[in-house]
């Protein structure tokens, strides 16, 4: 069903007190995934509930940008941030590839988060148990307090839930996905090309700590608009993301689609074994005639 649709289906189940607001709010064009602290705490206030109930709430919403072909398994997931602003997530999948590229809701919700430039996570809530891919991505948060909200109103911390993890530090990293670069990446290149430089932004602000694989996308799309995303890791490498993963993950957000994409720039450094080229261009293929420009820098 296209999010308009099951937007409207879940809005109408949405309790009364706050359901007028959450309309006002998500059916705004510019709405994109994002709650904010203000519209939250009043969201909160009107249903008289605590924000942990309102982001349990609003998983069946979040839960609406889903896209999953394959499976059919529709999965919401709504994270805090540490600004107090709500960000939306739901899974992706992507026919003509492999399993392995499905973007889980709950690493779609973090990818809204980063961004958007927020600065910290503190709890999620997903309509079900979190798989081990999940809680292993959500390590990077790199908060011993992140919890976890559950169905029933069960809060707990994700080191109950991911007991004896692979820690980031066990490849020497003592940073998070979302503390800033240390130190601010100086990638430089000679043009005026806006989707190149667009890339290039994001290269310097990808998370890349275990292969040094800084990388960043930026695409165009035929209403002329651009979307642009870096590259995520994973201490266990299989849950990074790539590039253009967070691309899509945006243009769900935007509800905009992925088959509007008509010129794509790949940035990445050449000092790495790992390259995001071949599998961006694999991902392009499946949505159409894209040629993907690719620099190293």
């Amino acid at each position: 069903m296209p999010v308009q649709g099951a937007l409207k289906r879940e809005l109408a189940q949405f309790p009364k007190s706050g359901g007028k607001l959450l309309t006002e709010i998500t059916t705004d064009p510019s709405f994109a995934g994002i709650i904010s602290a203000d519209q939250a705490g009043k969201l909160a206030a009107a249903m008289t509930c605590s924000i942990e109930a309102l982001m349990d709430s609003l998983v069946p919403i979040a839960r609406c940008y889903a896209s999953p072909p394959i499976s059919t398994y529709h999965v919401g997931a709504v994270v805090r941030g540490s600004s107090g602003n709500l960000y939306f997530g739901g899974n992706l999948e992507f026919p003509g590839l492999a399993l392995n590229m499905t973007v889980h809701g709950e690493q779609a919700a973090v990818v809204n988060a980063r961004l958007n430039r927020e600065t910290g996570l503190d709890a999620l809530a997903v309509n079900g148990t979190p798989c081990g891919h999940c809680r292993q991505f959500l390590a990077e948060i790199n908060n011993p307090n992140f919890a976890i909200i559950y169905a029933d109103g069960e809060s707990k911390p994700l080191s109950d839930v991911l007991p004896n993890a692979f820690s980031p530090q066990a490849l020497g990293n003592k940073r998070g996905m979302f503390d800033p670069n240390d130190p601010e990446l100086k990638l430089t290149l000679d043009t005026d090309d806006d989707l190149t430089q667009a890339a290039l932004q994001m290269a310097r602000q990808s998370y890349a700590p275990y292969s040094k694989n800084r990388a960043g996308i930026a695409v165009r799309l035929t209403n002329g608009r651009i979307a642009a995303a870096p590259y995520l890791e994973s201490v266990a490498f299989n849950p990074s993301l790539s590039p253009l993963q967070n691309v899509l993950v945006l243009l769900s957000l935007r509800q905009e689609p992925w088959q509007a994409i008509e010129d794509a720039v790949l940035i990445e450094q050449k000092t790495t074994l790992s390259s995001q080229e071949p599998i961006s261009r694999a991902m392009l293929a499946t949505l159409g005639d894209v040629q993907l420009r690719y620099t190293l820098i």
